[in-house]
């Protein structure tokens, strides 16, 4: 990074940087508004507010070194080439890289309107925003199953007999399921998200820094652990009329509000010992930058990676969507009227089918969804879509067949009742089995590629035993569904 002398500094103008952020919400509104949604809307994203608003918080902590100086087209260069990137996540409609790349966005127009030095000075603030976006709560599976495991043996320490499998720890008492929720994911972000301002408002070196983000990690993880242990224990004790049992979210926050007490006096242990910081220029000693036009050209640059996904998005939707006719089989009665106990739900879709197979005592159901554009409430693959229904079906057990090439998943719900699923996705007329690729058949959109693609699925139910199920579904496949299509072109061999 360029260094800059006393004589030739300038700041950068606080209007300049809020109309740069300003801006870049703006130019990604709908990515804005899905965030703001999410926030409102679930409650383990509830704090995205909160880290919101200590972004600009952070900004005015040092507003004295936002300082202009160091190359700008390297700014100019970096959005330029991450526009590509934000249309192939606006095309597989990956909302959490999108959002991922709005503070980079933002970031990189500063760079450009202002040089290096301005880049540097408001990349930690901008960064930070990244705790706004359940990025984190990636990592909910591993920790889900790492609580079910240390809690069981910790049970088993003080002689209560427990066992775990995969995220259920059972006791003689009932049974408690380790869920996304109880994976600590947003006790996780409050930690992090509050040490690493600390630090950066304490100015720690990076030693200190390491130090304390690895001890707010143990105290995330320490306080959620301890929540389940509660519970479980609780249950236990009263034979599972306990109220922590139904509601014991509270509890949680209550147990992290204790163990931050030590870790907040680490902290400020950690920040008596770090050196003051060198003496800078005085900020009244520079003149303002003068950065309209930098600021107007910027924004326009930044423009490019919304512009782009708004044309793919405005081309998929003019696509048309093809009718889908549910083909007759030989030895079966149908197409006719599915009985209702199994909805596959995939909100948006251009166009979907519900029907059903008859033939003697077994009764097949066929789904078949398609979409012509995939967005924050018609997606595919993510979000609510799920070939179980919307809360009414679970997966028990899945594995990928290569003869014929189906996903097959048994499904149970709450009442005991088992299903075998047979579905596969289409993707412009190419059977695919992996949802991530899927989502990279998708993305290819972003270069032209047509947007079509689906989802089939075969359905019927069983009882424990889902031998029979099974054995009806490939007769029905291969009488006649073998080549359904989600209103694609003919399915790929």
């Amino acid at each position: 990074m360029a260094n800059v002398s006393a004589a030739d500094a300038k700041l950068v103008p606080i209007w300049a940087l809020a109309g740069l952020l300003l801006g870049t919400a703006l130019l990604f509104l709908p990515e804005s508004r899905e965030l703001l949604h999410l926030w409102l809307t679930r409650h383990q994203s509830a704090h995205g507010y909160l880290v919101a608003a200590a972004v600009p918080a952070l900004l005015w902590s040092r507003r004295s070194e936002l300082r202009s100086g160091g190359n700008r087209w390297v700014g100019a260069l970096l959005l330029m080439l991450l526009a590509p990137l934000f249309a192939v996540a606006k095309a597989a409609s990956v909302s959490i890289v999108a959002w991922a790349l709005m503070p980079i966005f933002a970031a990189a127009a500063v760079w450009m309107a202002f040089g290096a030095r301005a880049a540097g000075a408001v990349a930690f603030p901008l960064g930070y925003f990244v705790f706004a976006i359940p990025l984190i709560e990636k990592l909910a599976p591993y920790f889900q199953r790492l609580t079910a495991l240390v809690t069981a043996a910790v049970l088993r320490l003080i002689g209560v007999e427990s066992v775990a499998s995969d995220v259920v720890v059972s006791v003689p008492e009932g049974t408690f399921r380790v869920t996304e929720t109880c994976a600590g994911m947003h006790v996780m972000v409050a930690a992090l998200a509050t040490v690493t301002a600390y630090a950066y408002l304490e100015r720690l070196k990076r030693r200190e820094t390491s130090l304390l983000v690895l001890a707010g990690v143990g105290v995330a993880i320490l306080a959620n652990w301890a929540r389940v242990f509660i519970v479980i224990y609780a249950g236990h004790l009263t034979d599972m009329h306990s109220s922590l049992v139904r509601n014991h979210f509270l509890l949680g926050w209550a147990v992290f509000a204790v163990l931050m007490v030590p870790l907040m006096l680490f902290a400020r242990r950690l920040a008596e010992r770090a050196a003051p910081p060198a003496p800078g220029v005085a900020a009244a000693a520079l003149a303002t930058e003068q950065g309209a036009v930098r600021v107007a050209v910027a924004l326009t640059v930044l423009a490019l990676a919304p512009a782009w996904g708004w044309v793919i998005a405005r081309m998929a939707r003019a696509e048309a969507v093809p009718a889908v006719a549910m083909p007759r089989i030989a030895g079966w009665a149908g197409p006719i009227g599915a009985s209702g106990r199994w909805t596959p739900f995939f909100p948006g879709a251009a166009m979907q089918s519900l029907v059903a197979y008859r033939a003697g005592a077994d009764e097949v159901e066929a789904f078949v969804a398609f979409f012509n554009a995939q967005g924050a409430d018609y997606k595919l693959v993510g979000a609510a879509a799920n070939v179980g229904g919307e809360d009414q079906w679970f997966d028990v057990e899945s594995r990928s067949l290569a003869t014929p090439a189906v996903e097959e998943i048994v499904m149970a719900n709450e009442l005991g009742a088992r299903r075998v699923v047979w579905t596969w996705y289409e993707v412009r007329g190419e059977r695919v089995l992996d949802a991530r690729l899927v989502k990279f058949k998708q993305a290819l959109q972003a270069f032209g590629a047509p947007a079509r693609s689906g989802v089939v699925a075969l359905s019927m139910d069983c009882g424990i035993d889902c031998a029979h199920g099974r054995a009806v579904l490939a007769r029905v496949y291969a009488d006649g569904l073998a080549d359904l299509s989600a209103g694609t072109d003919k399915v790929a061999p």
